[in-house]
Formats: structure tokens, sequence, C-alpha cells
């Protein structure tokens, strides 16, 4: 939000997006990842207590999931609702924003996802466990490599822009 109300502040200046000092960038992006980061620890939290309480006692589930504390708190269906749609306003915030500085961020999010599906898949979890438990930490996977791909190739391509300015 802080990022749109900039550019239209110094959009009569030309190019606003040279204008906007790359901290502002680097601010706004965790704000969105930080929000996702709790609707997806809600919506594992629920789906480890839902599904510990479906397992017989002498599954090998619960001792997996016997690394997570006892005192996990309980989730609601409601409040799990709430947090798959935070996390959908996070992800579609993220996505609506970065659209027009990041051309691969869709590859991004499709390796992402595919790749925890079929991880997901080939230590037989039930698809509901991979939609519910896993696919939001993909897609916070998905925008976090995509930004830091992103700055990545920024101060790359600034560093080249000012050898090649040097060497003039």
């Amino acid at each position: 939000m802080f990022y749109h109300s900039f550019v239209r502040i110094y959009k009569f200046l030309g190019n606003a997006h040279a204008l906007i000092p790359p901290q502002v960038w680097g601010v706004s992006a965790p704000v969105e990842i930080i929000p996702a980061a709790v609707c997806s620890l809600a919506a594992t939290y629920y789906t480890i207590r839902e599904g510990l309480a479906q397992v017989p006692p002498t599954y090998e589930a619960r001792t997996i999931f016997g690394a997570i504390p006892l005192f996990t708190p309980s989730i609601s269906h409601g409040l799990l609702l709430a947090s798959c749609l935070g996390l959908g306003c996070c992800v579609s915030s993220y996505r609506h924003r970065a659209r027009g500085q990041e051309p691969y961020q869709g590859i991004v999010f499709l390796v992402w996802v595919v790749w925890v599906g079929l991880v997901g898949l080939a230590i037989d979890c039930e698809v509901d466990t991979i939609l519910v438990a896993m696919m939001p930490w993909a897609l916070i996977a998905g925008m976090l490599s995509s930004y830091l791909g992103h700055m990545s190739a920024r101060r790359l391509l600034l560093r080249v822009k000012a050898d090649a300015e040097s060497n003039i």
C-alpha cells in the first residue's frame, strides 16, 4: 500500500520507479510475507491437530508429529477459513504489486507448488494435508524466492551498470 502511494505521489515526475529507493521495496515485501506465514502456521497447526485426532496411537505419524509441542493452539474451522482467506489476500496482493517488476514470478510460484505437491504425494500424504498444510508454505517460498531473486538481479544489474559507467 505504501509502495503504490509513493508511486502515485511522484508519478507526475516521469519514471516513478527510478525515484523509489531500494529500501522501500525491501520493506514492503516482508510486510506481506509475515502475515502469510502466520496464516500458514495456523493452517499447519489445524492440520496437525486434526490429523493426530484421527490416527491410532501406534501409527508412525504420531512420532513424526511428536516434534510439535503439546501446547499447540486448537484452531477452529472458522479460524482456518480466516487464515486461508488472509493467505490468499497476502499472496494476491504480492503478485499484483510485483507483477510489472518480476516477469518470471508465475513460473517461480508454479515450480514451488508442483514441487511441494510431488513431495507430498511421494511421502504418501493425503491430499487435504498437502493442500492445507504444505501448499501455504510453498506459496511463501515462492514469494521469498521471487523477492530475493528480484533483489539479487537488481543489485547485480546496478553493479554492472556502475562498473560500465566507471570504465567510460
